[in-house]
This record gives C-alpha cells, sequence and structure tokens, in this order.
C-alpha cells in the first residue's frame, strides 16, 4: 500500500471523525490517568454503561494517588457492575507501581506503560497515541473488522499470521499528525457504522475504497469467532436478617464465580429441591449455630457471567432464636468473611450487580 492511498484513508476517516463522533467524557481531556481509566473501564463492557460510571470513579479517585492509596475493597467496590474484576485489580496495582517507580505520572514510552499489569498491547496504542499524541497503533475487536473488510482480509484474526499484518496495517495507516484522533476514529467506525450485523456502509466514509464492499464480502468478512460453550449453574443462597441488617459472604478467592466478592452466604446445587438441606448445612457450618431455611425461594433470578449462565434462588432463613438466647450475642468468627451489613451499606461493599437485581426484586 503507497503512502498515498494511506494518507487518502487517513485522511477520509478523520475528517468523518471530526463530524460524527460521540461526545463522551474521557474525549474531553488529555490526562493520562482518565483516558487510561476509561481504557480499562470500556474493555469488554459497553460505553452506555461506562459512561454512568467513569464520573463516579473519579470522583472517588480523581488522580492516580488517590486510587495507589486506596484498598482493594474500595476499588472493586466502586467498579462494582462494571463486572471483570480482574480489571480492577490490575488496574490498581499498575496506580501503585506508577506512583512508586514513576513518580505518579503515567510514563510516555510502550516499554514502560506496557510493562504494568494489565497493560497490553492495545491499552499502550490507546493511551499514548490519545494521551501523549504518540504514533503508537491500536487493533481490537472494531479495528480488526474496519481493516478486514477495508481490505478484504479471510482468516482468523485470533491467529497469529493475520494478527501481525492486521498490527502492520494499523501502524501503517496512522496518521503522524493526529495518531489518538485517527486510533478513535478507526473505533468509532467500528462501534457506529462498519457493525457486526447490518452495517451502514452507505454511511462510510471509505465505502469506496473498501475491498470486502466492492467484492460483496462484507456480510462474510473477519470471519465469525466461535463461540464458547456457556455452562448452566444453578445457585441457592439464603436472605438473613438481623437487626435491619444483612448477613453477607465474601467469596473465597478460589471460588468458581464472582471470587473476592460480596454475596449472600451461597452454594452451587445440582437440582432447587435440594437447595434447603444444603444451604442449611452449609450456613450452619459458617455460624456455628442451628439455622432454619425455608423450603421455597423468594425469588429466582437469571443472571449471566461471561460463558455462565446463572439461576440464583434465594432462600429466607433465620438463626435459631433459642440458640441465641443461650450464647448471647452471635459473633460472627474470624476469618469467616461475614458481615451484617445495611441494606443501604451494601453499595459501599464490592458487590456483583446479581446482589443488586435480586434485593430489587424480593
Amino acid at each position: 500500500m503507497g503512502q498515498r492511498e494511506t494518507k487518502k484513508i487517513a485522511g477520509l476517516l478523520l475528517r468523518w471523525y471530526d463530524r460524527s463522533k460521540r461526545d463522551l467524557p474521557w474525549r474531553r481531556t488529555h490526562d493520562p490517568y482518565k483516558i487510561w481509566l476509561s481504557e480499562v473501564m470500556l474493555q469488554q463492557t459497553t460505553v452506555r454503561v461506562v459512561e454512568k460510571r467513569f464520573e463516579s470513579f473519579l470522583k472517588k479517585f480523581p488522580d492516580l494517588e488517590s486510587l495507589a492509596a486506596s484498598t482493594e475493597e474500595e476499588v472493586v467496590a466502586e467498579w462494582s457492575g462494571l463486572g471483570y474484576y480482574s480489571r480492577a485489580r490490575s488496574f490498581l496495582k499498575a496506580a501503585r507501581m506508577v506512583v512508586a517507580e514513576h513518580g505518579g505520572s503515567v510514563p510516555p514510552s510502550a516499554a514502560a506503560f506496557g510493562a504494568l499489569p494489565g497493560v497490553g498491547a492495545y491499552t499502550t496504542g490507546a493511551v499514548l497515541s490519545i494521551a501523549f499524541d504518540l504514533p503508537e497503533p491500536i487493533v481490537d475487536g472494531n479495528v480488526i473488522r474496519v481493516l478486514c473488510r477495508l481490505f478484504a482480509l479471510r482468516g482468523d484474526p485470533a491467529k497469529a499470521p493475520l494478527k501481525k499484518k492486521l498490527w502492520a496495517l494499523a501502524k501503517e495507516l496512522q496518521s503522524p499528525a493526529r495518531p489518538g484522533d485517527f486510533n478513535q476514529a478507526l473505533m468509532e467506525l467500528g462501534a457506529l457504522v462498519c457493525t457486526p450485523r447490518g452495517p451502514l456502509c452507505v454511511e462510510c466514509p471509505v465505502q469506496k475504497v473498501c475491498e470486502a464492499h466492492a467484492g460483496d464480502l462484507v456480510d462474510r468478512i473477519p470471519l465469525a469467532k466461535k463461540r464458547r460453550k456457556v455452562q448452566s449453574i444453578a445457585l441457592a443462597g439464603v436472605l438473613i436478617w438481623r437487626g435491619g441488617r444483612i448477613l453477607m459472604r465474601k467469596q473465597p478467592p478460589d471460588a468458581r464465580l464472582l471470587r473476592a466478592m460480596w454475596l449472600f452466604p451461597s452454594i452451587e446445587v445440582d437440582s432447587p429441591g435440594e437447595a434447603p438441606r444444603r444451604l442449611t448445612e452449609f450456613v450452619e457450618g459458617l455460624l456455628g449455630a442451628p439455622v432454619e431455611v425455608g423450603e421455597t425461594p423468594l425469588e429466582t433470578i437469571p443472571h449471566s457471567i461471561t460463558c455462565y449462565k446463572i439461576r440464583f434462588s434465594l432462600f429466607p432463613a433465620r438463626i435459631d432464636a433459642k440458640s441465641i438466647q443461650r450464647r448471647g450475642t452471635l459473633r460472627l468468627r474470624k476469618n469467616s468473611h461475614l458481615r451484617w451489613v445495611h441494606p443501604r451499606e451494601i453499595d459501599t461493599l464490592p458487590v456483583s450487580s446479581l446482589v443488586q437485581k435480586t434485593l430489587g426484586a424480593i
């Protein structure tokens, strides 16, 4: 591809971006921390959801120093509802490294920035190009789709040969004068026009040079991803009230679902019918006191997490009153990760949207 052709494509994309880009909060700043935060949030999460959470996160952690000084529980709690919580944990670790090793300033170097926890090639290219105007390329799902169609590239974008070619093309097409805007233009085109299904080719600024459009191949390029097999899981939990507070349990680090998140005391079950008996044994083991679990769930909530399709049943339960009278105040065991939480305080904990969904339904 000649320099003249690359300049033409870059020019068409930038002119379209200037008149068509969405007004998003992270596009109103050149602060590397805020741009980095937006890129981490946007991974595996929709723009609409991130728009709602971006400003609230910044109110809590306005800069890298305040983020680095916080606890993991505080950060994950503020991340609640965005999913993929490992991103928040890695972001916190990276912030602490930036403060400790780079004086609190995001390093404008691909080698240094790319060495931080949770920072891959895409995040490196996005942050350095947008925040520092460095000519770093990016390749994400939207860019893959745009480039594969633009140059009629067949094959699997997840495999090394095509992946390498896509990164080379993204580098070759880069606009030296406006690298950040060019990268955002590629992503914006994929998000708004060159969509996976039903692309709006008539609105595409590069339609006339698109090889897939010329060859009537748009619906067949790029090669569709193989869908991960979805696993169905029955999850059962208990709702125990005491003094206006709800018993919550922090999932263990080795939990298959929602590890290190706060949830109603819960277990996986093979069938709903066995839940009351299994829950009784489980909660009595946690509390060291007799517990009565109802036979009928208060609510059953469908929920999805990555490749898991969950049906969560919440059962009413109570601690045996005579046991409490004999023992006095029921004290939660040390290291049991149990806590009595007022409903108004639940948002201060790292909780899944499953908890909010369940509370809203009962």
